[in-house]
């Protein structure tokens, strides 16, 4: 027994020492795998951004709130006075961070003409336990984007309950990893030479990555492989969820209104993460933003509101409170308890268009 026990451990110490060579020193040296290959729909995006690695000057970064919500036309037409933005919406569905992270640090290498950088705000990634050991969750680790995330979760306003389960769902991912899971099936099975198709809703029909969500006016849907059957029908039966949403945003920004104090509680590593990043990205020539949503997870209040007041004067875009932007909180320009509507996402971008050409025009 003692034997049997001893060879255990003795081939799983071999097989991890194996899994390590392949992670740090065989994939990165023979770029075997694409950096987009853990999300298809990303992947999508970076082939059409490598195209005109120059024509794109600002790119949009963020989950289905930016995927589905901002049109880089608006923004096009709305900042500056005329051809001086290009941008290009590079959201991607539960796209949060450091994921998001991730994506912009390679999108900043690949494309010499990116001048400004939206990234949008978001808590931590918290892993259900049902998407563990899942491609997604796994691709897009380094080291130093795990010891980040454990950093952050335990300097967060999260309850203690939330930063053990959150620590322990990245510990098992980062160790999935290291181990190489997915690698040997999806990511060399990644037909990474596929090329964009119109046809796709992925990246959009102007080829400029922005997919909206359901028309409430002209009740069509996009054509999207993951739009679930008659959600907006389900929205339709019971819109107070929005006015349940206004309601809690209002709530939370008059509680920091009323106390400023609370700014003063805020997760420091995650700001000083932030702050260097727009540091790092000013050296490359890069004006990165961070963007706080309207229609954030309930969680998420307490956490990101002291974090913008903490980010780098002139870096952080607020369009989060109901108070300020009621028309964000409104039934008829939604398509569900979550996102805008054509109509919403059209007055999203007007007001996102506007507050960047106030930060990078109008100074």
């Amino acid at each position: 027994m003692k034997k049997l026990t001893t060879r255990i451990v003795f081939l799983s110490a071999l097989l991890f020492a194996v899994s390590l060579l392949l992670h740090f020193v065989v994939y990165p040296k023979f770029n075997l795998t694409e950096w987009s290959w853990g999300a298809p729909i990303l992947h999508q995006k970076k082939i059409v951004l490598n195209e005109s690695p120059d024509k794109y000057n600002l790119v949009v970064i963020g989950s289905s709130r930016v995927h589905r919500q901002v049109d880089p036309a608006i923004l096009n037409s709305h900042i500056g006075t005329g051809n001086e933005i290009q941008a290009f919406n590079a959201g991607v569905n539960w796209l949060f961070a450091p994921e998001s992270f991730y994506v912009f640090d390679h999108l900043k290498k690949e494309n010499s003409g990116l001048k400004y950088a939206v990234i949008e705000l978001s808590k931590i990634r918290t892993v259900d336990y049902s998407n563990l050991h899942t491609t997604r969750i796994i691709y897009w680790y380094s080291f130093r984007y795990f010891m980040f995330t454990i950093k952050a979760v335990w300097n967060s306003n999260f309850s203690l309950i939330e930063k053990i389960n959150t620590t322990v769902v990245h510990v098992i991912s980062y160790v999935d990893n290291l181990l190489n899971l997915g690698y040997f099936t999806e990511a060399f099975s990644f037909d990474s030479t596929i090329r964009y198709d119109n046809s796709l809703p992925d990246v959009g029909p102007a080829k400029n990555g922005f997919n909206p969500y359901i028309d409430s006016e002209t009740n069509s849907v996009t054509n999207d492989r993951d739009e679930p059957a008659g959600r907006y029908q389900k929205f339709l039966a019971d819109t107070s969820v929005v006015t349940k949403r206004k309601q809690f945003s209002k709530q939370k920004f008059d509680r920091f209104e009323s106390d400023p104090k609370l700014l003063n509680k805020y997760n420091e590593v995650y700001a000083k993460h932030l702050n260097n990043m727009i540091d790092n990205a000013a050296r490359n020539g890069i004006t990165l933003f961070f963007l706080l949503s309207p229609r954030i997870d309930l969680k998420q209040y307490d956490e990101l509101i002291p974090l913008c007041h903490h980010i780098k004067p002139g870096h952080c875009i607020e369009i989060s409170d109901s108070d300020k932007f009621p028309e964000l909180y409104l039934a008829s320009n939604s398509s569900d308890e979550t996102h805008l509507n054509t109509k919403g996402a059209e007055i999203y971008s007007s007001i996102l268009a506007r507050k960047l050409d106030e930060l990078i025009f109008q100074r």
